[in-house]
């Protein structure tokens, strides 16, 4: 076993896990997410269940532990789809089955790709992986194009 493989391992275990295990059906989800999103929003549902995200613990994640946000954006190389993609990554290393997923976006000026996740109230949010920001899609004026979870 590696020095880095014992230290992620040690790294891992110090993070809490999550406490609340709200589950919900792939349907139940799609139709939450369908209702932030709209309908015309092209939507992958890939498992039978998902675990609704503790807002605390997301929100002490990101801000404790994961390490996406301190990689140098590069255009074209390490841009938002490949922040996105790590955020994901490292959710799920520690969090199997968590309501985390990934949402193309349209901007006034072009495409972008952040995070989402479904908390346990059944409330939608947008997490920006370059800044850690959580907010909602309410407060942006991006248009869903497609989201995968």
């Amino acid at each position: 076993m590696s020095l880095f493989t014992i230290i992620d391992r040690i790294r891992d275990s110090l993070i809490p896990k999550q406490t609340d295990n709200v589950m919900v059906t792939g349907t139940a989800l799609r139709s939450t997410i369908s209702a932030e999103f709209g309908p015309d929003c092209d939507a992958i549902i890939l498992d039978r269940t998902y675990t609704l995200v503790n807002m605390n613990w997301i929100i002490n994640f990101v801000k404790n532990y994961s390490t996406v946000n301190t990689r140098k954006y590069t255009a074209e190389s390490f841009d938002c789809d490949s922040f996105s993609f790590v955020l994901k990554g490292e959710v799920e290393r520690l969090e199997q089955g968590l309501a985390v997923g990934l949402l193309t976006v349209k901007t006034d000026t072009c495409y972008h790709m952040l995070n989402f996740f479904v908390d346990c109230s059944g409330d939608v949010y947008l997490l920006e992986p370059q800044s850690d920001k959580i907010f909602k899609l309410s407060e942006t004026t991006y248009i869903p194009i497609r989201y995968e979870i």
